[in-house]
């Protein structure tokens, strides 16, 4: 986003925000997650140009917030949810499901009054816009315990009817939603995809691809179940390999041939079904992206 979301709503003197929001690099100052109406630095929530994110419910005379540093972490989802509490005068800041940090306001004097708008991207003119994007924003009027907030984070999972690993390939290789182990081999690259916002893997070409590939571990073994990814089919060949299995060559497998027919099976054996195909040159033909499933 480079411009911001307005929403005509008070924040209530205790509650949480939480929300979705894509960090690209490089970090700047200030790359600004949301904000309010009242102050350009109350309830807000930002990144630094050292990668820390940082969420207070007041500024100027309250010192207080609380922060966690994203690292090198650039160019990657972050589910973040910030919570306070008037009566325990806590703050505290969570990222993917986990308390990262709180603070206490040790001032005496209660938080002020919220605006009458909540901003996603930095929409007070005393910030600087946000560069990212913002997904599922939810708003509390009390503060989430820990337990709560985990199990937030995990709802993306369940709504998507047993989720158990989700890769985005934005830039790094990490299974975002079950955590199992991602392994790149070969020297695959991250490049811009579907109109330059975000990555995604790229595994070289044909004469330059020997062992390019990622492996993911641990996410295979249920008696039913899907697989699914976007995909950019280059020029057909045979045999254009988008997702193979370990166990076996011809096991849990889908490719391309040089007629532009996808294939998909989870065993060579057609006793048990044998495999299923579609014409790709019935849609866009090659050079083109698919999302397959």
């Amino acid at each position: 986003m480079d411009d911001y979301a307005s929403i005509p709503y008070r924040l209530s003197t205790s509650g949480s925000v939480a929300l979705w929001y894509y960090a690209p690099g490089p970090w700047y100052n200030f790359n600004s997650v949301f904000d309010n109406s009242v102050n350009d630095n109350h309830y807000e929530c930002w990144i630094d140009s050292g990668g820390a994110l940082c969420f207070r419910p007041a500024g100027n005379e309250w010192p207080q917030r609380a922060a966690t540093g994203l690292g090198n972490g650039i160019n990657r989802w972050y589910h973040i949810v910030g919570t306070w509490d008037t009566l325990s005068s806590n703050m505290v800041l969570y990222v993917n499901g986990v308390e990262r940090s709180r603070a206490v306001n040790t001032n005496g004097v209660a938080w002020p009054l919220a605006g009458t708008h909540f901003y996603i991207g930095g929409g007070n003119a005393g910030n600087t816009p946000a560069r990212g994007a913002a997904s599922e924003l939810q708003i509390f009027d009390t503060p989430l315990s820990a337990s709560r907030v985990t199990e937030i984070f995990n709802e993306k999972r369940a709504r998507q009817g047993g989720l158990i690993a989700y890769v985005p390939f934005d830039g790094t290789a990490v299974d975002v939603a079950g955590g199992n182990a991602v392994v790149l081999g070969g020297s695959p690259s991250y490049v811009k995809t579907q109109g330059g916002f975000y990555k995604g893997l790229s595994c070289g070409t044909l004469e330059t691809n020997i062992s390019d590939n990622a492996s993911i571990s641990n996410v295979l073994g249920s008696t039913v179940g899907t697989i699914a990814l976007w995909y950019y089919a280059r020029p057909w060949y045979n045999d254009q390999t988008v997702f193979d299995n370990l166990v076996n060559s011809e096991y849990w497998e889908c490719w391309i041939y040089d007629t532009g027919v996808l294939t998909s099976r989870v065993k060579n054996d057609k006793s048990i079904g044998g495999d299923v195909r579609y014409d790709l040159d019935n849609l866009r033909g090659p050079n083109s992206w698919y999302h397959i499933a």
